[in-house]
């Protein structure tokens, strides 16, 4: 899967898998199932990450396969939750 992945982040355009990620948000948790980790901002568990990069740099376990957050994502979130008024404050 990870080929997969590295082959089409590298060949097909970003607009093209921006449009492709609405569709495959549904299908990826299914076949992800499980619960060695879980994605703050949707709160679902899963099997795994996806694996997420560019070239060389394709790095295991970053991507969440339901609402595709990445981990920068996941700790923003964990701390506009836990050390701010951000959701709170009017």
């Amino acid at each position: 899967m990870k080929k997969a992945f590295k082959f089409a982040l590298n060949t097909i355009p970003r607009p093209i898998l921006i449009r492709l990620s609405y569709v495959f948000k549904f299908f990826a948790p299914v076949f992800l199932k499980g619960n060695n980790v879980e994605c703050p901002v949707c709160e679902k568990s899963f099997k795994k990450f996806l694996p997420y990069g560019y070239n060389d740099n394709q790095r295991d376990n970053v991507l969440c396969p339901y609402d595709l957050t990445l981990e920068r994502h996941r700790l923003m979130w964990v701390y506009l939750k836990t050390k701010s008024n951000f959701f709170t404050e009017d």
